[in-house]
């Protein structure tokens, strides 16, 4: 199978879902993958970035080489909110190495905190962060008050994602 030309070809779920299943747990199919997550093809980069969510679900060994340059690419303000939205959909559901847990918390706090970011980057992030207060309890507080303060002006997705992380928050609070 070429990634690249399904890519191009079939821009679906059916499509991303056959070269997740092509890649499995194969690291040289999902390095092929990230060169064009990571690629200067925007285009492909926002569909492969899809695909490489969809692979981590049942992989997530997969992604640790390639985090710190997604971190460094989702940093980036002129990035495509798909690949943001697609790197933090992966990193929920992911444990990522402890020295990278600074520079996460940071990228999600200030994407929550930035009420022109898409309302799925915001929701993500805030699942990130949770997360992240899971094994760091101290930051519950700032987490919690930070969701708060967003939830009034903000559109149905981050409050309902508020809502439910608001209530595992208040638990590490305690």
């Amino acid at each position: 199978m070429n990634i690249k030309e399904t890519l191009l070809d079939d821009y679906s779920k059916t499509g991303s879902s056959l070269i997740a299943c092509y890649i499995g747990d194969n690291a040289g199919r999902f390095r092929e993958l990230m060169s064009l997550v990571t690629g200067a093809d925007e285009t492909l980069s926002r569909r492969a970035a899809w695909t490489m969510s969809h692979c981590c679900e049942s992989h997530p060994e997969l992604i640790s080489p390639y985090l710190p340059e997604l971190l460094e690419q989702i940093s980036n303000p002129e990035t495509h909110s798909a690949l943001k939205r697609n790197t933090l959909r992966t990193l929920q559901n992911i444990e990522f190495p402890e020295n990278l847990t600074g520079h996460i918390f940071n990228l999600c706090y200030n994407f929550v905190n930035d009420p022109d970011e898409t309302a799925a980057v915001r929701a993500y992030s805030i699942t990130v962060l949770t997360e992240i207060c899971k094994s760091e309890p101290g930051l519950a507080t700032e987490v919690a008050l930070l969701i708060r303060q967003h939830l009034p002006h903000s559109p149905g997705s981050y409050k309902s994602r508020a809502r439910i992380t608001l209530s595992v928050l208040e638990k590490l609070q305690k």
